[in-house]
């Protein structure tokens, strides 16, 4: 249907899936069966981004907030739609196609699973005002593509009587089952080219022509049949209606953590972003991390994958956060500052200056073994800026931060002189650095293998010659 000013609007039963929650409220988890062509137009395609903002100079207490509506490209909870995945699905759906048209084949249902998907309510009270105020959005935009508003999903929809009502512009983010609407589109798009008829969505051109060439495989004998098939195709669609960011980013998180390959490092930096009552040590090493990657000049600046993406880069955002989760748990040296942000909501920047501190010193004492400026991960063969080594100086930062807490309000030379003093308090003179090829070459005692065991191992080697264990064992 459409209003006066030709703005298209769909008209979407739902039904509220009612388990744990007593609540009258509007907001909750919907089931429905939807046309695919009825929302198709009315989907948005996200992609998460690494942070850069530096929550430990956030003057203004910004960053500490929960959001309802994302604001940056760095909000959103989606990985990047991977092209490779979305043909073979393409190539999937086209030969489900022409199976369904021969009737000597048996049919099965090509997703039995639910979309997730997340819609925004409205704040209007009455339908007529929501197509009022729609319109006057756009009359005010004066442009003629209305599709590709910047977080457009803020507009909503207007829900009443078990429907939702919902225009032809990008609204609904996608929680779980984004490649399987991009297949569908890109064949639904190419069909529509190939009959000589107009689609005003955009699909990525190289997804048009390969799922071309699979049609024109297929010898289809008739391709509006095709179009009809797609026009009847339905999905089962899980609505989390009105669902803030975070909240559509939790489940994004649970459902593919819990049930699909995931990076770890998506994980952490969806739940990191925000402060949960479940998860506030998460929330303070991601933003190490997240600092880390952003401040220039520091030991681990644009080294880190973020998202776990980035083969130039040497570690993941995943390694670090669980390299500083024992620092903040029970028995670590910083569990003060988690118990101080948890009652007093206060964020201390001492773990974070310490990192870099810390990490200035091993990097001046062991520069042979760290990697150079401008050399790729995969030419980098010694062990000191790998997994192994990271982990058995992040261990030892237990050993060596109660020597060094008293001074941390001094300057950055006083506390790097404490540091360097720590690490040059040998059993032998100078054997910490003596032993370096034999600890941190490529050709040393620790470079072959990896694991927590040969991290444990590295870490009691370096503790034993500094003093801070009586065995190697």
């Amino acid at each position: 249907m459409k209003n006066q000013n030709n703005l298209s609007f769909e008209s979407l039963e739902v039904r509220k899936i009612k388990q744990f929650s007593t609540s009258e409220d509007v907001k909750g988890v919907y089931l429905g069966i939807w046309d695919f062509v009825k929302f198709y137009k009315s989907i948005k395609f996200t992609e998460r981004e690494p942070l850069t903002y530096k929550i430990f100079q956030d003057e203004n207490n910004l960053f500490n907030q929960k959001k309802k509506y994302p604001e940056f490209d760095h909000d959103y909870y989606q990985r990047l739609i991977n092209d490779e995945r979305t043909k073979k699905l393409i190539k999937f759906l086209i030969t489900e196609i022409n199976n369904s048209l021969d009737e000597e084949k048996r049919y099965l249902i090509t997703f039995p699973t639910s979309l997730i998907l997340g819609i925004y309510l409205s704040e209007e009270k009455s339908l007529e005002d929501y197509k009022l105020s729609l319109s006057n959005f756009y009359d005010s935009l004066n442009s003629n593509d209305v599709q590709e508003i910047d977080f457009s999903e803020k507009l909503g929809c207007f829900y009443s009587d078990n429907k939702i009502i919902i225009p032809h512009i990008n609204l609904i983010l996608v929680v779980d089952g984004q490649h399987r609407l991009a297949a569908l589109q890109a064949i639904y798009k190419t069909i529509c080219i190939m009959l000589g008829l107009e689609e005003d969505y955009s699909v990525d051109e190289e997804l048009i022509r390969y799922a071309k060439r699979n049609i024109e495989n297929e010898n289809f004998k008739d391709l509006n049949a095709v179009k009809k098939i797609l026009e009847d195709f339905q999905f089962s669609c899980t609505v989390l209606l009105d669902f803030d960011i975070w909240e559509q980013g939790k489940v994004f998180a649970d459902v593919n953590f819990n049930q699909k390959p995931v990076n770890r490092s998506l994980y952490y930096d969806i739940f990191g972003s925000y402060p949960d009552p479940e998860k506030n040590d998460l929330f303070i090493a991601h933003n190490i991390v997240v600092s880390l990657n952003s401040i220039k000049g520091n030991p681990f600046y644009n080294k880190i994958k973020m998202l776990g993406v980035g083969s130039d880069k040497f570690i993941s955002q995943a390694f670090l956060v669980e390299a500083i989760f024992p620092l903040l748990r029970k028995n670590g040296v910083w569990l003060n500052y988690l118990d101080d942000f948890i009652n007093n909501g206060v964020i201390n920047d001492k773990p974070l200056k310490f990192i870099i501190y810390y990490f200035e010193v091993i990097k001046e004492m062991f520069k042979e073994y760290w990697p150079e400026d401008g050399i790729k991960p995969s030419k980098y063969k010694d062990i000191l800026f790998k997994t192994t080594g990271l982990s058995a100086f992040f261990m030892l930062i237990n050993d060596i931060y109660p020597k060094i807490v008293d001074i941390m309000h001094q300057d950055e030379e006083i506390i790097k002189k404490a540091i360097k003093s720590e690490l040059h308090k040998t059993r032998e003179e100078n054997s910490l650095i003596n032993a370096s090829i034999k600890l941190f070459s490529k050709d040393g005692d620790f470079s072959k293998g990896a694991g927590k065991g040969l991290q444990m191992r590295l870490y009691k080697r370096i503790a034993f010659e500094l003093g801070y264990r009586e065995t190697i064992d």
